[in-house]
């Protein structure tokens, strides 16, 4: 999550430079849309490590308290280390929120108000001459029935190896007796259990390496199912026996526990209410954030996307012949937060682009748009979580840390599960149920021809407001030639009329101004942005006026106007065509004004 934060903040960043913004306003409007993704993540993952802690908990407990309602029936807690996992969650997000935010923001713009880190491309933006061409976006819509179908078998396939190889479920949950040793160096692990056995007189114990977390002593968890307890006799011959066998390892009993098959029964009913009852937080949450782009239907849609990801999950620790046990519960509900980030960061998208592109365009269209833009920030997140998982596995196995690779590993192919889930597979979904989402009308604009090959079929691939909020920006694809142009969106208002100097009369063109004010800025420091708010602003002054035929010299005193904020050198450019100096005095006499302006002003 705290790498999450980041990245999702660096791409919008990135994604604003690329538009052409400045390095000040990418920062702010970066900042600005990563933060509700980021908080929407933040609150699935709080409301998994609330389960864990309330469910596993202490029964005097806050979280315990508050979801006495849901696991009063089940007694008190017997998993401590879910508990503790619950709680270190909770902390790391509540951290990672404050550092990843709040921090960030602070450090990114201290750096950027150094004048030697104000280059663009340090944030993102693509070197001068090096910009890449836009990659074709990926159809995921109509990809749909096939990425179901994937999912279909893939569970079809999970649950046909559980059938075959048979699910283990550990003394946790079974009941049986469970006996923690502390040990130093390394040892014969069949061996070890044979000795183990013979000592206890039981054949179908199971033997896993760990550690003590709180004294970093290497520990080896003996589990014997069954209905018969352990004594502290049989815990002392089992002792003798090992340390006679293998003196040099130095085992010493850590902790005894007897489990009763009633009370394994119970954890594994409280495991199982507690991944259903995180799904139901989740799903309801969704449902109230996301109302407007499918409500219930899209948090429903989601939460089945999650089924896919705990399958993984189940069928990994069944493959690995690993008893299920407390590190298969936090598995999956950590997956369940994890994984529904990944959505809530697409569906967030989905919302901001359909307030943006409005009644135009297909839901289809839009999706595909949101999740092509949310891809690589997905991508991101998921290579980096699954390098430190892939690590915490090697050196597990290196050091012979079976409790911690049987959590790492499994959690690891949960998450490559989750990144395929939340663009192909809830995405998907969301489409199937498109008439629940309230979709966009799915004919596009008809009539708005290509510039460069004169079809008139054309796709919005982004749409944003100006400035001003009075039109919105759409950029498009040509679907005949593949040629990308721009087009403008605004209210049909009564046409305004120019009244030429020679008292003909012509309608208001914007562009027309534009490219008057782009040539008086040719090779100045002036943005496209800012050149598009004075044309704006101008043409919102006009519009302003009671009088809907205006003199070209109103527009042309508006525009000097807007230049002479802008850039002096543009405004002399425009002022030596508008007024048609007739002398180079009638030139020094415009410079002279312009720099009395100037000392006015300072």
């Amino acid at each position: 999550m705290g790498v999450d934060a980041n990245v999702i903040t660096a791409e919008r960043i990135k994604e604003e430079l690329k538009n052409g913004k400045s390095l000040d306003g990418a920062l702010k409007s970066g900042f600005a849309r990563g933060l509700t993704p980021i908080i929407d993540g933040n609150v699935t993952i709080v409301i998994v490590a609330i389960v864990l802690m309330g469910a596993f908990g202490p029964s005097d407990g806050l979280f315990a308290k508050a979801l006495h309602f849901v696991f009063f029936a089940f007694g008190p807690s017997t998993a401590g280390t879910i508990y503790a996992f619950g709680y270190t969650l909770l902390t790391g997000v509540l951290l990672n929120f404050v550092f990843g935010v709040f921090a960030t923001r602070v450090m990114i713009r201290g750096a950027a108000a150094i004048k030697a880190l104000r280059n663009p491309w340090l944030y993102g933006a693509a070197k001068p001459g090096q910009e890449k061409a836009e990659k074709k976006p990926v159809d995921f819509v109509s990809l749909r029935k096939k990425f179901l179908t994937f999912s279909a078998c893939l569970m079809t396939v999970i649950l046909l190896c559980a059938a075959v190889f048979g699910v283990h479920l550990d003394t946790e949950f079974t009941g049986g007796a469970m006996i923690t040793l502390s040990y130093e160096g390394s040892f014969d692990q069949s061996a070890v259990q044979k000795t183990a056995a013979a000592a206890l007189e039981n054949t179908g114990l199971t033997l896993q390496t760990g550690e003590n977390v709180a004294t970093g002593d290497q520990t080896l968890k003996i589990s014997m199912p069954g209905t018969e307890t352990v004594t502290t006799e049989q815990v002392e011959n089992l002792l003798d026996s090992l340390n006679e066998n293998y003196p040099d390892n130095q085992f010493a009993q850590l902790s005894l526990s007897n489990v009763s098959a009633a009370m394994g029964t119970k954890f594994l009913q409280k495991s199982l209410v507690a991944v259903v009852f995180a799904l139901v937080l989740i799903l309801l949450y969704i449902a109230l954030r996301f109302k407007n782009i499918g409500g219930l239907t899209g948090g429903m849609m989601a939460v089945l996307a999650l089924v896919n990801d705990l399958m993984v999950v189940f069928g990994t620790f069944v493959l690995l012949r690993t008893a299920l046990d407390g590190n298969f519960i936090a598995a999956m509900l950590t997956i369940l937060g994890y994984s529904i980030n990944d959505t809530v960061v697409v569906y967030d998208r989905i919302r901001e682009n359909r307030a943006l592109m409005g009644k135009k365009g297909s839901f289809e269209e839009l999706v595909n748009q949101s999740v092509n833009q949310s891809a690589r920030r997905t991508l991101i997140t998921t290579i980096t979580t699954v390098m430190a998982l892939g690590v915490m596995c090697i050196v597990a196995k290196l050091y012979g840390l079976d409790s911690i690779f049987t959590f790492a590993f499994p959690l690891m192919m949960g998450m490559i599960s989750g990144v395929y889930t939340s663009l192909c597979v809830s995405t998907s979904h969301g489409c199937c149920g498109a008439s629940a989402a309230k979709r966009r009308t799915e004919a596009e604009e008809q009539e708005m021809k290509c510039p460069y090959c004169g079809a008139e079929e054309s796709k919005v691939i982004d749409s944003r407001p100006t400035e001003d909020n009075e039109r919105i920006r759409r950029r498009r694809e040509c679907l005949n030639c593949h040629m990308r142009f721009t087009t403008y969106e605004v209210v049909e208002t009564v046409p305004l009329v120019v009244i030429k100097k020679d008292n003909s009369r012509e309608p208001f063109d914007r562009q027309k101004l534009f490219n008057a004010m782009l040539r008086a800025c040719a090779k100045r420091p002036v943005s496209y942005e800012t050149l598009e708010r004075a044309v704006s602003s101008i043409e919102q002054a006009l519009f302003s006026s009671y009088d809907r035929e205006i003199p070209s010299v109103r527009i042309g005193e508006l525009t000097m106007e807007e230049l002479k904020k802008i850039d002096e050198v543009a405004y002399i450019r425009f002022a030596s065509v508008y007024r048609q100096f007739a002398d180079v005095e009638s030139f020094l006499d415009e410079l002279k004004k312009l720099v009395g302006d100037r000392k006015e002003n300072q």
